[in-house]
């Protein structure tokens, strides 16, 4: 879905982070809607369902998502030599 694209594309991953630290443990629904630059309020629901199943945070190319367990982590690509 090209709003999916557009928010995964244009996501500002230093706002995000630095939101994250501030706000805990949610979906993160709002602190992407803030660190994307006029994002589509429409999609919401269906964000939410990408985040919640681990499938917003692949699309990210700056960050690295890994399962363990049932859980969905993520985090920043620091090394630009990583790979998994």
């Amino acid at each position: 879905m090209k709003e999916i694209d557009y928010i995964t594309k244009n996501i500002d991953v230093k706002k995000f982070l630095g939101l994250i630290k501030k706000e805990g443990d949610t979906l993160l629904i709002e602190e992407i809607f803030d660190s994307v630059k006029n994002p589509n309020n429409k999609i919401r629901g269906l964000l939410k369902e990408y985040v919640f199943y681990g499938l917003f945070f692949n699309r990210v190319k700056k960050f690295i998502t890994e399962k363990i367990g049932n859980i969905v982590v993520f985090y920043k690509k620091r090394n630009p030599y990583y790979y998994q």
